[in-house]
């Protein structure tokens, strides 16, 4: 094996680590991303993307008056920038010394930074994924003026201890001053809370911090990457949102269909759903209903007559997706669980509508130029870091043929 430091080295023990790549434990986690076109060819400086939701054509069955009746089609051109996302880990400068010569020994020192960064950016992939491009993971559900907060526990998987969260207020525009790390957290103290626990006061720590402001990982406010509730938003835009353009003009052609359920069984709500979008005319089809988990409990437990199948993911055969399978007017829909999808909220997609748009591949591992290597040394420790991360954005090429159903407090 060549020194510890040649980047070939690294290629080497990933392929050795990680045989089906490092985006598996991404997929694993977030199989609805798995299921996006990828392009990997995002330079310059964006890259429009053009919806057309007027067609312009004639039409009648008079030909003189078909001819009358052309217009100019009508065009919406969201301009997509690149957004960007990082996991890093650590390796001290003794175990990588102490490795060499030693493949096994070097291939597990390796593999203990590259796995802690993996799992960081693969969490946060997966939450960006489906959420609305403003970093909001979860709003305060209690009094923050103890060092103890609840939050709805459906939203549990989107924190970690050590994580360093901000806060911003509940109309999402203005962003607190001041940060707090969660050292604890208590999933499901009550069956719909949980708590997060930090060193002080929740308000002490972050300037005017109080119940219904919403917790964002720090660095993260409006800076995450678009996902599957920014092209389908829960509520209509009625002017020029975070997408550049004003898709008020016609919303379920620019913006998704919403539909707001009242049906007691989930399998009920998503039929009648996809019926709706059907009549619509901008949904022919859909393949995938992404669920919240205890949502997609509610479904198996509702659901007697039904059929599922175990799919293998397109990027890993290893990595296998249960999915229950509903025949709705819009075609055979196969419902999925995703742990970063909130309570009340079913996605219907048409995944050929869906693509990641990448500078390179998303996510790399970075090399350091300065040293040709992938180790970063730290200016303060006696250690170097591992990093993985890239720039990309999540994008829909046709928002119309996508639905979004919504519950106040789920299924159950």
């Amino acid at each position: 094996m060549a020194s510890i430091w040649d980047v070939g080295t690294a290629v080497e023990i990933l392929k050795r680590l990680y045989p089906q790549g490092i985006k598996d434990i991404w997929y694993a986690r977030d199989p609805v991303a798995s299921l996006f076109k990828e392009w990997t060819g995002f330079g310059g400086e964006g890259k429009f993307l053009v919806w057309r939701f007027a067609p312009g054509g004639g039409g009648s069955a008079d030909f003189a008056v078909a001819q009358g009746n052309q217009a100019a089609a009508a065009y919406k051109r969201p301009f997509i920038t690149r957004k960007k996302d990082y996991g890093v880990g650590t390796i001290s400068r003794e175990m990588l010394l102490a490795s060499q010569g030693d493949s096994n020994a070097l291939a597990t020192a390796f593999d203990q930074a590259v796995s802690a960064a993996r799992y960081s950016i693969a969490r946060s992939l997966a939450h960006s994924t489906l959420s609305d491009g403003t970093g909001r993971r979860a709003q305060a559900t209690s009094t923050t003026t103890t060092t103890v907060i609840t939050v709805d526990a459906s939203q549990t998987s989107r924190f970690e201890i050590g994580m360093v969260v901000q806060a911003c207020d509940a109309t999402g525009v203005t962003l607190r001053v001041g940060s707090a790390e969660i050292l604890e957290v208590h999933p499901f103290v009550t069956a719909t809370t949980t708590e997060l626990v930090t060193t002080a006061n929740w308000d002490t720590l972050i300037t005017a911090f109080v119940i219904t402001d919403w917790l964002i990982r720090a660095g993260d406010f409006n800076a995450v990457a678009f996902g599957i509730s920014t092209w389908v938003p829960d509520v209509a835009p009625t002017t020029t949102d975070v997408t550049g353009v004003d898709r008020s003009v016609y919303p379920t052609r620019l913006a998704g269909i919403r539909y707001t359920a009242t049906e007691t069984l989930v399998s009920e709500s998503v039929i009648n759903a996809a019926a709706v979008g059907s009549s619509l005319g901008t949904m022919d089809k859909a393949d995938i209903a992404i669920l919240n988990p205890l949502d997609f409990a509610a479904l198996e437990n509702q659901t007697t007559a039904k059929v599922v199948i175990y799919l293998p993911i397109p990027s890993d055969p290893n990595i296998v997706v249960n999915k229950v399978m509903l025949t709705t007017p819009v075609g055979s829909l196969g419902c999925i669980s995703a742990p970063m999808q909130a309570r009340g909220r079913i996605h219907l997609l048409d995944t050929s509508s869906w693509e990641r748009w990448s500078l390179g591949e998303m996510p790399a591992l970075f090399e350091n130029q300065g040293n040709r290597s992938v180790f970063f040394p730290q200016p303060n420790a006696d250690a170097y870091e591992i990093r993985l991360g890239g720039y990309f954005n999540n994008v829909c090429t046709d928002p119309g043929a996508n639905m979004v159903i919504l519950k106040s407090g789920g299924w159950s």
